[in-house]
């Protein structure tokens, strides 16, 4: 098929997005990958202007290690992107047939991604879906990265027209799984795991579903796997250890703070130049004298204390080596001045909190918190992603709490709020001097919104706003009946009730522009 001076070799790709063909530019003379719209997504204003302005953004990137972007044009009345074409592989084609990769191979690729990704930051250009499909090793063995920009428009999960989810997101960072706004961090992080999957074959977050995958990014405490290569060098493993961080202050900030970090140069001078270590090691001891003493004078006083405090409970063993909070949820005759940072939060009255259930708004509670020690038990409290949390409707903190709560004897009643979701209750009985866990999963029954509105609309679920589209990933919503709402101030606001299944990922398309005509 030959048109507007390109001549069809074969369709290399086709996604929910785009239709990728290998072509010749007749004019040129030369082989090119040509990108095109499609065919369902031309009367989407949005998604067109999208895919083009992403494509000439792009367009000023030049970097050996980045497949460039040539032009934009038009082939059977539909936008394209004219590319280069690579000679090569795709990393997950190559991991089909290799399994997994050494340590050599890991830091080519880092560096050769950091270089392309450094280029592509400097330009005000996020990639937003690095992962091994994305990454092709050439047949003169360069490392190059594909999709720049274009992922932008592709990075939700994959769906049919009827809202099924196809796709999962296995290479997301955690900010970008929650849905806040992302910047460069969110490529190292992705970098990061892409990597982790090279050198095990494994996919860290891989699932059946988008909630699996969204689950296990959200709980991802940033350890890299226990059987994950064994020799591999400490530099390697430190500089892997960063890119993964789960908060991503923790990161590293740009492209070339990585790059330094995986050549060594963050490394202490003492170990890295070759330089006598006495200084570092003399530091050290004396670091470590210095906090055996200082556990030394903590134990002997925690010792005096426990002697002098007739009334403490013996500490649960789970509990013992973390922060313990304490929450008075009855009557108390005896009083104890703890330190601050074990006394509870004054009450407040949650914003957004659904009218069906009242919580109402408590006392603000003393830094004396009254409580039986010896009528008291320790809750664990966890939440995926997170939540406000209420123990018989007085507020405790916000998820994820360090160590435990402690909590009188008794049933009690712990409530869970997001506002993204359906609030969740739980009934729990605490024992003395015993630790329970409760926890909620929000995750475990929502469903997904992907809404598209042509020009734009504010999107409201349950009368709370959720986004704006364009959206770049899916809005997560607990299951069941939800009223949406979409308001774009120079149109009459447009609401539908849609039916939201577990897992599943409903499509709502809507255009002001066609309803008012």
């Amino acid at each position: 098929m030959t048109q507007n001076n390109f001549t069809i070799i074969e369709k290399l790709s086709e996604g929910p997005t785009a239709i990728v063909f290998k072509a010749r530019q007749n004019a040129l003379e030369r082989i090119v990958l040509l990108k095109m719209l499609q065919p369902h997504l031309v009367k989407d204003n949005d998604a067109a202007a999208r895919f083009m302005r992403e494509a000439k953004a792009c367009a000023i990137l030049k970097s050996e290690n980045i497949v460039q972007v040539y032009d934009v044009a038009e082939f059977e009345n539909l936008p394209a992107i004219v590319m280069e074409f690579v000679d090569g592989t795709p990393l997950d084609e190559l991991l089909k047939t290799h399994g997994s990769f050494d340590e050599a191979f890991l830091r080519k690729t880092a560096q050769e991604v950091l270089i392309a990704l450094e280029n592509a930051h400097a330009n005000g250009v996020i990639h937003r879906d690095i992962k091994p499909a994305n990454i092709i090793l050439s047949d003169r063995n360069i490392i190059k990265v594909t999709d720049f920009g274009i992922a932008a428009v592709a990075s939700s999960p994959s769906l049919t027209t009827e809202g099924n989810l196809m796709g999962t997101p296995a290479y997301m960072s955690p900010e970008q799984a929650r849905g806040e706004t992302v910047d460069e961090r969110t490529d190292f992080f992705s970098l990061g795991v892409t990597l982790i999957e090279l050198a095990t074959g494994e996919k860290i977050f891989g699932g059946n579903s988008y909630a699996e995958c969204l689950h296990k990014i959200l709980g991802f405490d940033g350890k890299l796997p226990e059987h994950f290569m064994p020799n591999t060098s400490v530099n390697f493993k430190t500089f892997l250890s960063k890119l993964i961080t789960p908060n991503k202050e923790h990161r590293y900030t740009t492209a070339a703070d990585a790059l330094q970090g995986i050549s060594g140069t963050n490394t202490p001078a003492s170990q890295s130049n070759g330089k006598p270590v006495r200084s570092y090691r003399k530091t050290a001891i004396l670091t470590s004298i210095a906090v055996i003493a200082m556990a030394a004078v903590t134990i002997f006083f925690s010792n005096h204390r426990k002697q002098t405090d007739n009334d403490s409970p013996t500490a649960h063993p789970a509990a013992a080596a973390s922060q313990n909070k304490t929450i008075n949820t009855g009557e108390s005759s005896e009083q104890k001045n703890d330190s601050p940072k074990n006394n509870l939060q004054p009450s407040t009255t949650l914003d957004h909190f659904p009218q069906q259930l009242e919580i109402k708004e408590s006392p603000a509670v003393s830094t004396a918190v009254p409580i039986v020690k010896s009528d008291s038990g320790y809750l664990a409290i966890t939440c995926t992603p997170w939540g406000k949390v209420f123990i018989d409707s007085q507020y405790i903190e916000t998820t994820p709490i360090a160590g435990t709560v402690r909590v009188r004897s008794g049933t009690h009643v712990v409530t869970f709020v997001n506002p993204d979701f359906v609030p969740m209750m739980k009934t729990i009985t605490i024992k003395k001097n015993t630790q329970t866990a409760v926890d909620a999963n929000f995750l475990d029954k929502a469903g997904y919104l992907f809404i598209t509105a042509d020009p734009w609309a504010d999107v409201y679920i349950d009368d709370q706003h959720r986004d704006t589209t364009p959206l770049s990933h899916p809005i997560i919503t607990s299951a069941g009946t939800r009223k949406i709402r979409l308001h774009n101030p120079a149109f009459k606001d447009y609401e539908t009730i849609i039916t939201v299944t577990a897992h599943d990922t409903v499509k709502l398309n809507y255009s002001f522009v066609v309803a008012k005509n």
